[in-house]
């Protein structure tokens, strides 16, 4: 009758380390054992790594171009990643993720659109959302106002820009290193942004045209010319000053015209033709994030099964080099007590 090993790897470098160690005791030097327990630890990891298969993975790189096929496929990895939790933890409460898989499929048919207003400190999204909220849209459209990004805590505010369906990106001047990088995550998300340089009306006009021509340039890779524009959400009243007859000079504010009709004209036309778009964008990211919230709860469920193991060899490795007479060999237990960890973490 054969007997089969519980721990093969384990048990065989335990007893190459006795064999050289008998070896030792009755006709070899320390030195010869040396360098024959780094032979002997070069080929135990090369019979390991020889007889171990990689693990396949998941990627969730950013599909070009984004099309309904690429975002089905999105949905079906999430709920790949979902049915291997299940499977590897059954007592974990998975009823939040399955409700937002099912959500999610039923999106394709959802009418109404989010659009997030965001930007820097004092770009003047608040003003821009009253207009907007006036504009007779239609109760399918939200304007959604985020907190100022480039602070301390912009990756959650990031966030809540990419959970919408279009951003209204404003500044008020030349485009930031850290704009541009924002602006470059929005795209690589298959985010939908439209770029807005608000107070215009406090610009001379050949600066203003130097802004908008070096931004389209800047921006030809991520953001199409005609998603770039000026408007004047809360232009400042403008300062008169008249000199009279008599030498006196009389100085009174004037208000300006807001400026705001290219973005009006440009939103309708895409809400009218582009909605079908903007919104498998929100699709594929939110199946990306479900995908990732469900990596996290996997990976911390095998961790919590993984310590307890990491333990115990912890332990075997501590007692067998205490054990060990020889140091050469120590490269030959640690490889195989590694190796066994590996074998059964996996």
């Amino acid at each position: 009758m054969t007997v089969r090993l519980g721990k093969p790897i384990l048990v065989t470098g335990i007893g190459i380390t006795i064999a050289f160690t008998l070896g030792e005791t009755l006709n070899s030097t320390v030195s010869e054992v040396g360098s024959w327990g780094i032979l002997g630890a070069f080929a135990l990891g090369a019979g390991i790594w020889f007889w171990q298969k990689p693990n396949a993975k998941i990627d969730f790189s950013p599909p070009t171009p984004l099309s309904l096929e690429k975002v089905k496929q999105a949905i079906t990895k999430a709920e790949k990643i979902i049915n291997y939790l299940a499977k590897e933890d059954p007592h974990q409460d998975l009823t939040p993720l399955k409700t937002t898989l099912t959500q999610l499929n039923q999106e394709f048919s959802r009418q109404d659109l989010k659009i997030a207003i965001t930007g820097a400190r004092k770009t003047g999204k608040t003003a821009l959302k009253k207009l907007l909220e006036t504009g007779n849209f239609g109760e399918s459209i939200a304007f959604l106002e985020t907190e100022p990004l480039l602070t301390l805590d912009c990756t959650a505010n990031q966030q809540k820009s990419l959970a919408a369906d279009l951003v209204l990106y404003l500044i008020n001047g030349d485009l930031t290193d850290s704009e541009w990088q924002i602006l470059q995550q929005f795209d690589r998300m298959h985010q939908r942004v439209i770029l807005l340089l608000n107070k215009q009306d406090r610009l001379p006009a050949e600066t203003r045209e130097e802004i908008l021509l070096s931004l389209k340039q800047r921006l030809k890779e991520t953001i199409p010319a005609h998603h770039i524009l000026a408007i004047a959400a809360a232009p400042e009243p403008l300062k008169v000053r008249q000199h009279q007859s008599n030498g006196e000079i009389k100085e009174w504010t004037e208000p300006q015209t807001v400026v705001i009709d290219p973005l009006d004209n440009h939103l309708r036309k895409i809400i009218e033709q582009e909605k079908s778009e903007l919104v498998l964008g929100t699709i594929w990211r939110q199946a990306l994030e479900l995908a990732k919230e469900t990596k996290q709860l996997l990976n911390q469920s095998r961790r919590k099964k993984a310590l307890p193991v990491i333990e115990q060899y912890q332990w075997i490795a501590a007692t067998a080099t205490f054990a060990n007479p020889l140091a050469a060999l120590d490269l030959v237990l640690a490889a195989a007590t590694n190796a066994q960890m590996l074998v059964d973490l996996g």
